[in-house]
C-alpha cells in the first residue's frame, strides 16, 4: 500500500490594510446593488473610501464618485450624510480623495457646517469654482488647471468671506491658475490684527497665483489682517495678489503676510497689490525671505493710491548657495508713486542685487541693507522716478561696488552733513561705474552726489570712493622702500 500524500494547505493570504479593506468592501456594495434591484430592495447607501470627481452635469445631484453618485441631495453641498432620494447612491466619506476635475463647468460648492476633512482636495480646472460655508479640515489642497477657486465670495457681504482659518494640515500646491483665499472680520471681534491661515503648512507656487483677499465691511475698517503662512517658490509664472475681494468695501489698514519666501534657484515671485484692493496702510512681507541662487521679486501695482507701498520687513537670507537678488517694483501709471520698501535688518545675502527695469522705485529703508554684494541699477522702460531711493549711508555695503547704467537714476536720500568732505555721513564703496565709465580708488577721495553728476544722482546724500587705508597700501609702500633703498648692481663688463 502506497502511503497517503499529505494534504497541501493553501498560504494564508497576508491581512488587508485598511484601505484594501474599505476598497473591498466597495467593490463586494458595487456586486450587490445590481441584485438589490432586480429584487425590489434597496442596497443602502454605498460607502466609497476613494477617489470621488465632481460633476456639475451629473443628473439630479452634480457629483460623480467612481462608478456611482456622489449623495448631496438635489443642490452642491458638500456633506457625509445621505439625503434626498438617493440615498442608496455613492456619498462622500471622510479620508475620500476630491477631485474638481477639467471637465466641469462653473460652480459654487457650499461645504456643511462643521466643515469635512478628505485625504486631499484637488481642482485642476479651466473654470471658477467657489467654496463657502464650512472649512477643509484636513489632507491637502491643489490648484492646477487655467481657473480658479476661490474660497469665499467676491461680494461686499460678510457672510461670504471666512472668518476663520483652514486646519488641513498636508499643505497647499498652486501649479496653474489663482487659488484665493477670502476673509473677512467676524463682524464682533474688536481683535486687531484679524489672524488667518489657509491651512497650517506651507503653501508651493509652482506656476500659479495665491490671492489673500479681505472682505472688510464696516466692521473690518481701520483694522489689518494677516496671513501666516510660509511661500516656497519654484520655476516662474508666481503671483501672491494682496487686496479687497470688491472695490466697494472698506479700507483695511494692512494687508500682511507674517511668514516667509522660500526662493529655489531660477524662481521668480511677483506680489500683485491690486485696484480694488487699495488700503490705506502698506503692506507687508513680515517673515524670512530666503534666496537660493538667483532669484526675482517683482512688485506689480495696477491703480494702488499714492504711498501703498509693499515691505519686505523680514531678513533677506543666502539659502544652500548664495542669494542673487532682482528686485522689481512696477506701477501701473507714473503718478503712482507707490515703492518696494527693503526694511529687514539683518539682510545678509552675498551673491549682489540687481534692480530690474520698471515704471517704479525700489527703496531702502536708512537701517536696511542690500545683502553684503555688488548692486546693479538699470534704466526704467518708462517713467523719470528713481530705480533705486537709498535713505541710509549704508545701504550698500562698503566693499561693495555700485553699477548705474544710463538712462537709470539712484536718489541718495540720507543726510550729508558736510558736502563735498569725506565724512561719517558719506556712503563708501570700493567702486563705482556710471554708464560706461568705472571709477576706483585714486591718490585722492572722490566725491559723487547730485551736485556734480545730476544724470544719475537725486537727492543730498553722497557717495565717496575714498582713499585706500594705509594698511591696504602696505604691501605697495614696502615694495617701493625695497626699490629705493636696493643698492646699485654694477654693470657687467
Amino acid at each position: 500500500m502506497h502511503p497517503k500524500k499529505p494534504r497541501l494547505r493553501r498560504p494564508m493570504s497576508p491581512a488587508l490594510t485598511a484601505s484594501q479593506l474599505r476598497r473591498t468592501s466597495f467593490r463586494r456594495a458595487l456586486r450587490l446593488a445590481p441584485l438589490a434591484l432586480l429584487l425590489g430592495t434597496s442596497a443602502g447607501p454605498v460607502v466609497q473610501a476613494g477617489t470621488i470627481y465632481y460633476d456639475i452635469n451629473a443628473p439630479t445631484t452634480g457629483f460623480q464618485g467612481g462608478p456611482g453618485t456622489w449623495d448631496v441631495a438635489t443642490t452642491a453641498i458638500w456633506n457625509t450624510s445621505p439625503t434626498g432620494a438617493n440615498t442608496s447612491l455613492v456619498q462622500f466619506q471622510t479620508s475620500d480623495d476630491v477631485n474638481f476635475n477639467a471637465t466641469n463647468a462653473a460652480s459654487t460648492i457650499t461645504i456643511q457646517t462643521g466643515g469635512v476633512a478628505p485625504a486631499s482636495t484637488s481642482v485642476n480646472s479651466t473654470q471658477t469654482h467657489i467654496f463657502k460655508g464650512g472649512t477643509i479640515t484636513s489632507g491637502s489642497v491643489s490648484k492646477s488647471g487655467t481657473g480658479n477657486a476661490n474660497f469665499g465670495d467676491s461680494v461686499a457681504s460678510l457672510v461670504n468671506g471666512y472668518a476663520e482659518s483652514f486646519a488641513f494640515n498636508g499643505g497647499t500646491s498652486v501649479t496653474g491658475g489663482t487659488l484665493t483665499f477670502i476673509v473677512t472680520n467676524n463682524g464682533l471681534s474688536t481683535v486687531n490684527p484679524q489672524i488667518f491661515s489657509f491651512g497650517s503648512a506651507n503653501i508651493a507656487l509652482g506656476g500659479g497665483t495665491f490671492s489673500f483677499l479681505v472682505n472688510a465691511v464696516t466692521s473690518g475698517a481701520n483694522k489689518s489682517f494677516v496671513l501666516t503662512n510660509n511661500f516656497d517658490v519654484t520655476g516662474t509664472g508666481n503671483a501672491i495678489t494682496l487686496g479687497r475681494s470688491t472695490a466697494t468695501n472698506n479700507n483695511p489698514t494692512g494687508l500682511n503676510i507674517s511668514g516667509g519666501i522660500n526662493l529655489a534657484a531660477g524662481s521668480l515671485v511677483r506680489i500683485n497689490q491690486i485696484a480694488a484692493g487699495t488700503t490705506t496702510g502698506e503692506e507687508q512681507i513680515r517673515g524670512t525671505v530666503t534666496v537660493d541662487g538667483a532669484a526675482t521679486i517683482q512688485r506689480a501695482s495696477t491703480g494702488q493710491s499714492t504711498n501703498n507701498n509693499l515691505a519686505l520687513t523680514g531678513n533677506i537670507v543666502n539659502g544652500a548657495t548664495a542669494g542673487v537678488l532682482s528686485l522689481q517694483s512696477s506701477n501701473a501709471a507714473a503718478s503712482d508713486l507707490s515703492v518696494l520698501r527693503i526694511a529687514g535688518t539683518g539682510n545678509t545675502y552675498s551673491g549682489g542685487t540687481t534692480i530690474v527695469s520698471g515704471v517704479g522705485t525700489v527703496q531702502v529703508a536708512a537701517a536696511s541693507k542690500l545683502g553684503t554684494g555688488n548692486v546693479v541699477v538699470n534704466s526704467a522702460t518708462t517713467g523719470a522716478l528713481e530705480e533705486l531711493s537709498l535713505l541710509g549711508n549704508t545701504n550698500i555695503d562698503s566693499a561693495a561696488s555700485l553699477t548705474i547704467v544710463s538712462g537709470a537714476q539712484v536718489k541718495l536720500g540720507f543726510t550729508n552733513s558736510s558736502p563735498g568732505v569725506l565724512d561719517a555721513s558719506d556712503m563708501t564703496l570700493s567702486s563705482l561705474t556710471l554708464g560706461s565709465t568705472t571709477y576706483t580708488p585714486g591718490l585722492t577721495d572722490q566725491i559723487f552726489s547730485a551736485s556734480n553728476f545730476p544724470t544719475y544722482f537725486t537727492g543730498t546724500g553722497e557717495i565717496v570712493i575714498p582713499v585706500p587705508e594705509p594698511a591696504s597700501l602696505g604691501l605697495l609702500s614696502l615694495g617701493i622702500a625695497a626699490l629705493l633703498g636696493r643698492p646699485r648692481r654694477k654693470p657687467q663688463a
